[in-house]
């Protein structure tokens, strides 16, 4: 149980910064490099919070 909250909370945060770093302009694959995670993962993430990918 505690591992899955980690789990959960990593992916927030990482969504999170990822929103920020698209709000200043950087395109998916820059983002992905930045957050050092693949960028299918950046995109399946941001499916149900922005109804569309990064």
């Amino acid at each position: 149980m505690f591992n899955q909250s980690v789990k959960e909370l990593e992916s927030c945060m990482v969504m999170r910064e990822a929103i920020r770093l698209q709000h200043s302009g950087r395109k998916p694959a820059q983002i992905a490099t930045e957050l050092s995670v693949p960028q299918t993962l950046l995109n399946t993430l941001a499916l149900p919070i922005l109804g569309k990918p990064l």
